[in-house]
């Protein structure tokens, strides 16, 4: 959202759902359909949110793909597995004890369950192909970084704020034992190995 004017016409109005745009400017893929149209949309819609590098460069074409600078963002592993469990239950319209011990056994229960890592969006083959991260915990300083990249005027863009989820405890001890971590670190290995996130959760 924050780049999308990059990519639009200088009349466009960025918004946090909107539908596919292709224009001269460039491509704004489709962003927050229905839950459950979530599936068919990566079937029927030529662009979409979350949508996997190898499709993109598929749909884009190679040599205009690799001449593109890829971008992605990034947070640290033990935060994105709460986010991750947070947005699994509310699509479920399931709501999250407020009693500490429940809602870890919930947690854990989740962790051992199957969710992803992320790593099938940004790779082709076994290559990360993404060569820019936005870090959550340094967010302005990474967007601001990319924006002197790409040779973009800061006044052209805006920081949104949407998702904001202010229920979610940020403790993490909160959600974690030693085995859930341990599953997570190996789960999450790919950050742990490229970023400088912490390994240890202090207090379990």
């Amino acid at each position: 959202m924050f780049l999308e004017p990059l990519c639009t016409p200088p009349s466009h109005v960025v918004q946090h759902k909107t539908p596919t745009i292709e224009t001269s400017y460039g491509v704004i893929g489709r962003r927050s359909p229905a839950p459950r149209l979530k599936r068919l949309t990566q079937y029927f819609e030529k662009w979409y949110n979350h949508m996997p590098a190898e499709k993109v460069r598929n749909r884009l074409g190679s040599e205009k793909f690799d001449s593109y600078l890829k971008i992605s963002t990034i947070r640290d592993p033990y935060d994105y597995a709460i986010s991750f469990f947070h947005e699994y239950m509310s699509l479920r319209k399931v709501k999250i004890s407020d009693d500490v011990q429940t809602r870890r056994a919930e947690f854990v229960k989740f962790i051992n369950g199957r969710w992803t890592n992320q790593l099938h969006l940004l790779t082709i083959g076994n290559e990360i192909v993404v060569q820019r991260f936005v870090r959550l915990e340094h967010f302005h300083q990474d967007l601001e970084n990319i924006v002197t990249e790409v040779g973009a005027q800061a006044e052209q863009l805006t920081l949104p704020f949407v998702k904001i989820n202010k229920k979610r405890s940020r403790n993490l001890t909160d959600y974690y034992d030693k085995p859930t971590a341990k599953i997570v670190r190996s789960h999450m290995n790919w950050v742990f190995d490229r970023f400088d996130y912490p390994t240890k959760i202090i207090g379990i």
